[in-house]
């Protein structure tokens, strides 16, 4: 059986100062990575936003970039000068003052143009009139009421002691003037016709309480006739005592008060 004969080791040389120098610098080196990755936790963000800021510091602007920031400032400037601010005003209503004083009435202005004629209007109606007496005690004056009748004549009313009466008197001489008249007192009734062919009046006797009613209208003396006057009638009521009054009787305290009290009413067609 062979051996392998035995090998001397080799001796280790002493590093020289130089490779040792270096050995240092690696040992210190791997230390400070080492030191770095522990407090890496502890710096966080602020490392990172420190070499952020250091990585992306600005650069200087070129004279293009210049003047194209300036020319959109200018074009921001512009449209806020140019926009129309809306601003909303609320405005609080007080209370109503009084009316102001009427102001003067202006110029008459020019006459316009005249207008288209109008539908023809109704038949015209008949024409009403009144009279009345309120007479008591022999009050002179308050004891006559008349009116005017057109065409016909003058209607008279009186009422006294002495005369109760209706008179008419003609306006013309050249016809024949006519009432036509119906009285009525209590249970009793009278009708009568009473014509003027001269132009003297015509009377009628009042009732003393009663109703009269009575045609006034005018007839031609001659001829065919023909178209004349529109006829009026007349219609009166009557409330009265007049009885006389003793001659001895001086004191007004003690006399038999006398009254009458008398309205009516004419109708006649207008026209």
């Amino acid at each position: 059986m062979s051996s392998s004969p035995s090998q001397t080791p080799t001796p280790r040389r002493r590093p020289t100062s130089r490779q040792a120098t270096a050995a240092a610098a690696v040992v210190a080196a791997v230390a400070g990575v080492a030191t770095a990755g522990t407090f890496a936790g502890a710096a966080g963000s602020g490392s990172s936003s420190a070499a952020k800021t250091t990585s992306t510091a600005k650069k200087p602007l070129t004279a293009a970039q210049k003047k194209a920031a300036a020319a959109r400032k200018k074009a921001a400037a512009k449209k806020t000068t140019t926009t129309p601010k809306v601003v909303r005003v609320v405005v609080k209503r007080g209370l109503k003052g009084s009316a102001g004083p009427i102001g003067r009435t202006g110029a008459d202005g020019p006459q316009g143009p005249a207008g288209t004629p109008g539908p023809q209007g109704a038949p015209a109606s008949d024409a009403a009139r009144s009279l009345s007496l309120n007479w008591i005690r022999d009050f002179t004056g308050k004891d006559t009421a008349g009116i005017d009748v057109a065409g016909i004549g003058r209607l008279d009313l009186t009422c006294n002691t002495t005369t109760r009466e209706l008179r008419l008197t003609p306006a013309r001489s050249d016809v024949r003037t006519i009432m036509t008249a119906d009285v009525y007192s209590a249970t009793n009734g009278d009708h009568r016709r009473i014509a003027s062919a001269a132009g003297e009046a015509v009377t009628a006797a009042l009732p003393v309480s009663g109703l009269l009613t009575a045609v006034l209208s005018v007839e031609p003396k001659a001829g065919d006739g023909g178209a004349t006057t529109a006829p009026a009638t007349v219609m009166l009521s009557i409330e009265s005592k007049t009885n006389a009054v003793p001659a001895d009787n001086a004191d007004p305290t003690k006399q038999d008060f006398n009254y009458c009290y008398a309205a009516a009413q004419t109708l006649q067609a207008a026209g």
